[in-house]
């Protein structure tokens, strides 16, 4: 009985390794193909996944924070902006889903289906309101209206509602009896947020950092109408100007794509430490 249950476990090891495996290949896949178009000299998308030839001739000409094309400077926007507003998103997001999750009050139903309905209308039936108002916040504040980079964060940060119900999600999945206990030792709700609940939920804090940086930082829509200096301009919009009429610059194109990877990248592997610490320090009692 023994040696069955033991060739049972290694079957799905052994089946969980290969699905893992090829999951990994598909996901290498656009990588592996990307990576030797921007190591090719000229502009060539076809080719052997080895090139002939070696040439750092468009890494060389996307590294640059100025020029036509200032690469560099396209993609610290890009991370300026996303990193801003998702750290503001995640700040306006928990408060009211821990209120979702844990208070009773009036309405509190009708509140949770209206957010369920607004989260099916994409953020792009918003976009003539949204400059609208930028166009109009120009006789108030023209030098905050100036820059499209304000309206970005402000809108990014906004888009608040599919977050709250993640995140409303998660803190009902939290014990009761630790709000319980903070009370008998006198903390209000306020201390039971920021001191308890909050600590306990860092792992969807950092998850929803996450799911918003990497859509704000792909979004094309709402910059390219929004923000008009280019040296404002982010990577996304900016990853553009390699096209010239029918030509495609694929080789600039390749590297410019690499190197926008590079931020989500980091960012997952940063996010990995940081739910594994925010795991075991709330499962940790005392």
């Amino acid at each position: 009985m023994a040696m069955v249950e033991g060739r049972e476990v290694r079957w799905r090891i052994g089946g969980s390794v290969l699905l893992l495996t090829l999951g990994s290949l598909v996901t290498l896949a656009p990588f592996l193909l990307v990576v030797p178009i921007s190591l090719r000299p000229g502009h060539f998308i076809e080719g052997s996944l080895w090139p002939e030839q070696f040439s750092l001739e468009h890494w060389r000409a996307i590294m640059t924070w100025q020029g036509e094309r200032p690469v560099l400077l396209w993609l610290w926007n890009s991370v300026k902006v996303s990193a801003i507003s998702s750290a503001l998103l995640v700040v306006l997001a928990a408060p009211p889903a821990y209120a979702l999750a844990r208070i009773r009050f009036r309405g509190r139903q009708q509140l949770l289906e209206w957010t369920l309905i607004l989260q099916s209308l994409p953020s792009v039936v918003g976009l003539f309101a949204f400059y609208a108002m930028w166009l109009r916040l120009k006789d108030y504040a023209p030098g905050l209206a100036d820059n499209g980079q304000y309206a970005l964060i402000l809108i990014y940060a906004g888009h608040m509602l599919a977050s709250t119900w993640l995140l409303r999600g998660y803190f009902q999945t939290l014990d009761p009896a630790l709000e319980e206990a903070a009370v008998l030792d006198g903390a209000n709700r306020w201390q039971t947020f920021l001191l308890v609940m909050l600590p306990l939920a860092l792992p969807m804090l950092t998850i929803t950092f996450v799911l918003s940086f990497v859509r704000t930082f792909g979004d094309f829509i709402m910059p390219s109408a929004l923000i008009a200096e280019d040296q404002q301009q982010t990577l996304a919009v900016g990853l553009q100007r390699f096209r010239q009429g029918h030509q495609i610059e694929w080789g600039t194109l390749a590297a410019a794509a690499l190197l926008a990877a590079a931020p989500a990248v980091a960012l997952f592997t940063l996010a990995q430490k940081a739910l594994v610490s925010g795991m075991s320090a709330g499962s940790v009692k005392g």
